[in-house]
């Protein structure tokens, strides 16, 4: 997992900043008092830690092997595998890029405690071939809100799709080759009226 810092805590230092200025430039102690409070919620921000995040992921389908056209519905099962609570959690599950999601998100919020899961759960319409989901793209934030871990969880899910076989009619054909080829009906026949002599 990788941590980041964001910009929520930038405003209050600014704030702060102009406040002890002003308060120094035109020698106002309220002023100088002003400004400890925004200096304190951003440092709060900065230096409350980011505990290690422990995330289990699982990812099940309704259908294994779909025939072409048909609708399965992904359930994926988030677990928060750490002793700290996760305030702010969000997940973009990995849809591979040939599957189009029919009904519900493939996106998902939550918060956990230690120890707690959520699962969501979206439709996609399978196409002909082998579909290889990609990891989920987790981002979790700190109760502070001033640190993001991103992170990519990984379990093998595989949808196969067979194409569909077309029956192809073979029609009867006529015989191609020397000899005699029995009619299907009778009749009186042909009657020839004169043989020429051969020509060269």
């Amino acid at each position: 997992m990788t941590p980041r810092r964001t910009v929520r805590w930038n405003v209050p230092i600014v704030a702060g900043l102009c406040a002890i200025g002003t308060g120094v430039l035109f020698e106002e102690p309220t002023t100088l008092l002003l400004a400890v409070p925004a200096l304190v919620f951003a440092a709060y921000g900065y230096l409350a830690p980011m505990s290690a995040m422990a995330l289990e992921i699982d990812r099940t389908l309704s259908v294994d092997r779909p025939a072409s056209g048909e609708a399965v519905e992904v359930t994926v099962t988030i677990r928060n595998a750490s002793r700290r609570p996760i305030f702010d959690l969000r997940v973009a599950d990995g849809v591979p890029r040939l599957l189009a999601v029919e009904d519900g998100s493939a996106r998902h919020t939550a918060v956990l405690s230690p120890g707690e899961e959520t699962a969501f759960s979206y439709t996609v319409v399978v196409t002909p071939g082998v579909h290889r989901f990609e990891p989920a793209s987790v981002l979790v934030r700190g109760l502070a809100g001033s640190t993001e871990v991103v992170a990519e969880l990984e379990t093998e899910t595989v949808l196969a799709c067979q194409p569909t076989a077309r029956t192809i009619p073979i029609e009867r054909t006529r015989r191609r080759q020397p000899g005699s080829n029995a009619a299907v009906d009778t009749g009186d026949g042909l009657e020839f009226d004169a043989v020429r002599a051969y020509r060269r």
